[in-house]
């Protein structure tokens, strides 16, 4: 068990140790992996720092040209103060003039040269004045082209400073995430310096297990060697005894047999016992006095014996009573004889009355199916308007056990078997033989039920007025929902239910309603 254990151990350092192996690869290959995220976050740190010197340039190239805005807005601003300054100075010369010239012209005329030379002066001043509001207005035009730009220039101020700070914070967290890197790399390092530490520890302790390993193989063999040798002799013993168990087995077999032929003995000798006593009441004791030294053979006793009962069995019974059984018999025998003869006489006579009532059927059948024939055909152009129709016998040598084949050709059809016609052609078909038999034998009452159910309406009421004409001999009673059979009826009889589970009659008589409108008429 302590080698089993060993065993059980050395595996489990074995797979720990494979283990530690795969994870010391994985932390390697997490390493290697690790320094290549540090190098590119490293590489990106570099990118972002040109990037953000290049902006850093451009921010303060652009805060350049924003004071040099800033200054030619001052410069155009100091301009346009003057300008204003001289359009004033100008209106009041205009005005001063323009009074001067009132008092020159009002006092004067010597004056008026020196008119003209004010008149050419004031235009040359609105020239002049025409000449700086142009400027004025290109002064404008250029303040406001200044403004957009420094609109302009301070939206992408602002782009830039955003720019900066976005960049400042990735580079910030770029720093983190390198720290946090470098932080996880020392702790894998640690990791690895302890697996190493472990792996050695394990590796010792695997060497000595294999040392004990040897040891205990070496005991193992020795103990094995043994255990062949204490086999063999267990092997020996064994099949000692299993030569042993297989005698006493014999021994027990051969026992039962013993006793099932004791039992068997007992059991013939009671049996023996009670045969004697059943055929000749004789016990044991009592049948030893009769006992026969010289009658050994058992078998040509049992040929005697048998010998002798046969002859017993020869002379048979002896019956008081066989007088009294023979003339009782006799009688019995004589009744019996009489009465077949009487049996076979009546045979005869209804043989003859069969032979006799055959023929009459035969002939009277053979009669009537002719008279069937003539006006099922007349009955089929009636209702059908024309066509031909006949019956036929499917087998001539016994007319009597014959099937009827009907044939039917309606108006504008091939004569064919009645199978294979229409629904309503059939109806009206087997309506026809019906109203055939009935014409040639009509019966006092008849009840139809939606017989014709599946006819159109012209043939429901050329079944109608056929069927008024069989009332002369036969009262109908119809059942029907066709429009056609009820106009040709004497009487109608409806059930309705105007209550759940109250049923009542509704009945019209309507000869009685057509007598009374011709009597109105």
């Amino acid at each position: 068990s302590n080698l089993l254990g060993r065993k059980r151990e050395l595996e489990e350092l074995e797979t720990a140790l494979e283990q530690s192996k795969k994870d010391w690869e994985n932390s390697i290959q997490e390493e290697e992996i690790l320094k290549k995220k540090v190098e590119d976050c490293q590489e990106k740190i570099k990118a972002l720092q040109l990037v953000t010197q290049e902006l850093q340039l451009k921010q303060n190239t652009e805060k350049m040209y924003l004071q040099k805005a800033k200054e030619q807005i001052h410069e155009i601003e100091k301009a346009y103060s003057s300008i204003k300054v001289e359009s004033k100075e100008l209106d009041s010369q205009v005005e001063s003039i323009g009074k001067r010239k009132e008092e020159l012209y009002d006092g004067n005329k010597v004056y008026e040269e020196l008119q003209k030379k004010c008149e050419d002066s004031t235009n040359e001043l609105r020239e002049e004045l025409e000449k700086r509001k142009e400027e004025k207005e290109l002064a404008l035009k250029k303040v406001q082209e200044v403004t957009l730009s420094i609109h302009s220039l301070k939206q992408q101020d602002d782009f830039l400073i955003m720019n900066i700070r976005r960049i400042k914070k990735e580079q910030s967290e770029l720093e983190n995430e390198v720290e946090k890197l470098q932080q996880f790399l020392n702790e894998k390092r640690k990791e690895k310096e302890e697996k190493e530490i472990k792996f050695k520890e394990e590796k010792e302790q695997m060497q000595k297990i294999e040392s004990s390993l040897r040891e205990q193989e070496e005991y193992i063999k020795n103990k094995s060697s043994e255990k062949e040798e204490v086999s063999k002799k267990h092997k020996a013993f064994f099949s000692i005894r299993e030569q042993l168990s297989e005698e006493i087995g014999r021994l027990d077999k051969e026992q039962f047999r013993l006793n099932d032929k004791k039992e068997k003995m007992i059991e013939s000798q009671v049996e023996a016992n009670q045969y004697m006593w059943d055929q000749y009441e004789l016990t044991y004791n009592y049948a030893l006095e009769f006992k026969n030294e010289t009658m050994q053979d058992l078998g040509a006793l049992k040929k005697e014996l048998s010998t002798i009962k046969s002859q017993i069995k020869a002379l048979g019974d002896v019956n008081v009573n066989a007088i009294e059984e023979y003339k009782n018999v006799s009688e019995r025998y004589e009744f019996l004889s009489t009465q077949q003869s009487d049996i076979i006489e009546s045979q005869k006579n209804l043989k003859m009355i069969i032979e006799e009532l055959d023929a009459v059927m035969r002939n009277q059948f053979t009669i009537k199916f002719k008279e069937i024939q003539a006006m099922f055909d007349e009955v089929f152009k009636e209702l059908f308007g024309g066509g031909k129709s006949s019956l036929e016998l499917v087998e001539e040598e016994d007319i009597l056990e014959a099937g009827i084949r009907i044939i039917a050709q309606p108006p504008g059809k091939k004569l064919q078997n009645m199978m294979q016609l229409s629904g309503g052609e059939k109806a009206l078909t087997a309506i026809a033989l019906l109203f055939a038999i009935q014409s040639l034998k009509p019966s006092p009452f008849c009840l139809l039920d939606e017989i014709e159910a599946a006819l159109d309406d012209s043939n429901v009421y050329r079944y109608a007025n056929y069927l008024h004409k069989l009332t002369k001999d036969t009262q109908f009673i119809v059942i029907t929902h066709r429009k056609g059979t009820m106009e040709a009826a004497d009487s109608l009889y409806g059930i309705t239910m105007q209550e759940r589970g109250v049923s009542t009659l509704v009945s019209v008589n309507l000869i009685a309603s057509e007598l009374e409108e011709e009597e109105k008429v």
